[in-house]
């Protein structure tokens, strides 16, 4: 490793807002003065990298308001969100999907959302699902009537609580109704 980049590392250090300004001021002034000196050898005397000169610089172009407070803040190099995170816009499209009666599985919501073009797996539809409280464990009776857990869409498991719901109501009211038969024949039968 060479002596700059030693020289460099041990004089990093946070530097305030009024140090940014004072440094960049420093090198524009003497870059006008002796122009074909080295920029990069110029930061490294003063302790910074050349990439940072050129951020702090950018910024003063971008916003004259800095020279007339003699400061540069800390703006974050870091992205403001994360490269691979699903947008809000894909988020809404899960769940508009989700509300349409076709869709009986997160696999055939993934599989239509691919099919107009939306980049998305399966995984992140049944997160999004979760999130909205569409989709989690859901409880269903097989043929032998035995209580079976399994992952599903909410909707779909209300659309059958419904239904078995009306069936019970049909039955009740077909129970009651043959009730009623039986008691208007007794009443008949009995004079």
């Amino acid at each position: 490793m060479s002596q700059n980049k030693r020289r460099i590392r041990q004089k990093q250090t946070k530097r305030t807002n009024e140090e940014r300004y004072q440094l960049v001021a420093k090198v524009d002034r003497y870059l006008s003065y002796y122009p074909h000196t080295s920029l990069n050898a110029l930061c490294v005397s003063c302790g910074f990298s050349t990439s940072n000169y050129r951020r702090w610089k950018a910024a003063l172009d971008e916003h004259p308001e800095y020279h007339e407070q003699g400061i540069i803040p800390t703006e974050s190099t870091r992205p403001k969100h994360l490269a691979r995170q699903t947008s809000e816009a894909t988020r809404q499209c899960v769940i508009e999907e989700a509300s349409k009666p076709h869709h009986t599985s997160a696999h055939s919501i993934t599989d239509q959302l691919k099919s107009e073009g939306i980049a998305i797996g399966n995984g992140t539809v049944i997160e999004i699902l979760e999130a909205a409280g569409l989709y989690g464990t859901i409880k269903r009776t097989n043929a032998k009537g035995e209580c079976i857990k399994k992952k599903g869409l909410f909707r779909l498991c209300e659309k059958r609580q419904q239904e078995e719901t009306r069936a019970e109501d049909a039955n009740s009211i077909a129970n009651t109704s043959a009730t009623q038969k039986g008691s208007q024949d007794d009443t008949e039968a009995s004079p």
